[in-house]
């Protein structure tokens, strides 16, 4: 239906972003009947990012071809992407609303550990995830990041030291890799 004259395409509810689950610390599951994820856009210097969340809680980021409908995303997503494509890494915890398993979750709040500027092997990832045995499920688990860019999947490369997979291509990695090697005084160029 029409959009009333009071809602903006902004303020749409995604369908289907509901988990039943819920969980403590950043990763709080939404419950059945919670607010419902915001879908907005954001022009990076990298290509348009759309996100996903409400307040101050952050579900989903991708890449994306610039938007039909263009919604403006909220002062709070606005601030943390501007901090980051203007080299200044969030200091602030960032609050996040992610679906997925405990495992997923696990990888991804190691992710979170890499430093800015920093690179990590898909199996140094795994054993500091504490599943050592288990490279190739953590890989898939980092390939399945809903919030690039922000939850650093980009820092994680081949043990051979090349890039690696990147569910946004090769050359939005390898911009990545180099923006916060560009803002790092301390970036080093090695793995951990």
């Amino acid at each position: 239906g029409a959009l009333g004259a009071a809602q903006t395409v902004a303020e749409l509810p995604l369908p289907g972003r509901l988990s039943k689950k819920h969980t403590s610390g950043p990763y709080r599951g939404q419950e059945e009947g919670s607010t419902p994820d915001i879908i907005s856009h954001y022009s990076s210097p990298m290509g348009w990012l759309e996100l996903r969340g409400y307040g101050k809680v952050l579900s989903g980021v991708k890449c994306m071809r610039p938007p039909r409908v263009y919604a403006a995303p909220s002062k709070h997503f606005k601030g943390l992407f501007d901090r980051y494509f203007g080299g200044k890494p969030g200091t602030n915890r960032i609050r996040f609303e992610l679906n997925g398993t405990a495992f997923q979750k696990r990888v991804w709040r190691e992710l979170q550990r890499v430093p800015w500027g920093q690179r990590i092997s898909y199996s140094e990832l795994a054993r500091r995830a504490g599943f050592p045995k288990a490279v190739r499920a953590v890989a898939g688990a980092v390939g399945r990041n809903p919030v690039a860019v922000l939850i650093p999947c980009h820092r994680v490369i081949s043990a051979d030291g090349s890039l690696g997979g990147y569910a946004y291509g090769p050359r939005k990695k390898a911009w990545l890799i180099a923006h916060e090697k560009r803002y790092n005084p301390k970036f080093s160029g090695k793995r951990t």
